[in-house]
């Protein structure tokens, strides 16, 4: 009688996790959805901001040799920002177009599902316009983000370059002061 008495409170407790775990799951949703919301139009003018002013200047930089590593770093960094306000407006293309139990499967993705999902619903919507932003917003995401470590990579080789010929012009002329 005692071991029945004690694994229903048992299992009264595993309940109550699970409600707990779950309600938690649920306000920490919502709470991203006000995060969200409040961080939204504020990516959305940083993006504004680094697609006119900045992407043009940082492309001028990282064509001379002397300036590609700190394009090259701008570049990846600036793609965050891209793929945040990505990631944020296909949470919430996806949770008004199909809901939250699309978002969850979206989330639970590694993360990253939520845009394929939110493509998934611009198509089944016939939202053309929606899935070629969707579209360009990965393409400026990945494509500075490649290219930025494309120029970091770039700046890298040139400084092996320029260690590697110091290092042989010293010990040149070290082995001339010294003759044998």
């Amino acid at each position: 009688m005692n071991e029945k008495i004690k694994t229903f409170f048992l299992s009264i407790l595993g309940i109550a996790v699970v409600v707990a775990l779950s309600v938690g799951s649920f306000a920490l949703f919502l709470g991203g959805v006000a995060a969200g919301a409040w961080a939204f139009p504020v990516l959305s003018a940083v993006v504004g901001v680094i697609t006119v002013f900045v992407l043009p200047v940082l492309v001028l930089l990282s064509a001379l040799k002397t300036t590609r590593r700190f394009a090259g770093q701008t570049l990846v960094f600036s793609s965050y920002f891209y793929g945040a306000t990505l990631w944020i407006w296909s949470f919430f293309y996806t949770l008004h177009t199909w809901g939250w139990l699309a978002v969850i499967i979206g989330v639970f993705m590694a993360g990253v599902g939520i845009v394929p999902i939110a493509i998934l619903a611009a198509l089944f919507h016939g939202a053309w316009a929606t899935i070629g932003q969707l579209l360009l917003g990965l393409l400026l995401t990945f494509g500075t983000r490649l290219y930025g470590i494309f120029m970091k990579a770039k700046a890298a080789e040139h400084a092996n370059s320029l260690s590697s010929q110091h290092s042989s012009s010293s010990a040149r002329s070290l082995s001339e002061s010294f003759p044998d």
